[in-house]
């Protein structure tokens, strides 16, 4: 299985003697129903709070979701989200968009679990790069007259995902919140690159609670 596109050679030959299925990226809502049904195969019963749980140490790890099941069948007392929190401690290596999406939904509580997701697994460097390149296409949109524009400006295809979903946020952010993102983007990266390791989880939630209030327009949520 393959992600992306195919080398050109090997598109022909898939075209002339096999064929290729599209998989959609499996989403946290879909994994929840997953788990529900697994959980009633193994006699399980697991309240709304045990399954958020068990989402938030594994992710869409359906895998480890399985094999925490597995456990838990074995284990004596109730399964409850607060035995879930504490008998497994890791954290799902998580794609970046998903702390994205959460900040543009202005969701303060949501983005700040996503960052510490994030940054168990990855540098915070890696967040700020993608932040940046975020931040180029939000301005980018905010300037476009339309989205042709925008992707010639960008240098990408017109069906680009990420700089369709800047055209669409282009109104929930104003110039003067643009430029302020520009500036604690700024300020964020230096503190990174220059101050003790133990400054930067803080630095980051202080940037991430801004963004949601910046990024979120209307829809702000503590």
């Amino acid at each position: 299985m393959s992600t992306g596109s195919l080398p050109t050679s090997l598109a022909r030959v898939v075209k002339e003697h096999g064929k290729t299925q599209r998989v959609a990226r499996l989403r946290e809502r879909d994994a929840i129903g997953w788990l529900a049904t697994e959980a009633k195969h193994r006699n399980l019963s697991l309240d709304a709070q045990a399954r958020e749980a068990l989402i938030s140490r594994f992710g869409t790890d359906l895998a480890s979701i399985g094999a925490a099941l597995d456990q838990l069948r074995e284990s004596d007392g109730p399964v409850t989200g607060d035995s879930i929190r504490d008998r497994f401690k890791n954290r799902p290596e998580e794609p970046v968009w998903l702390f994205s999406d959460a900040v543009a939904a202005g969701d303060v509580q949501e983005s700040l679990r996503r960052l510490a997701d994030f940054l168990t697994h990855s540098h915070p460097l890696i967040l700020l790069a993608y932040l940046e390149g975020d931040l180029r296409r939000r301005a980018l949109a905010a300037a476009a007259p339309d989205l042709g524009t925008l992707t010639t400006w960008l240098g990408v295809q017109p069906d680009n995902y990420p700089a369709k979903k800047a055209w669409r946020q282009r109104s929930q952010t104003s110039d003067s919140e643009l430029r302020r993102a520009i500036a604690a983007l700024a300020r964020a990266d230096r503190v990174l690159k220059t101050q003790p390791e133990e400054t930067h989880v803080v630095t980051l939630e202080r940037l991430t609670v801004a963004l949601c209030r910046w990024f979120g327009g209307q829809a702000v949520r503590r």
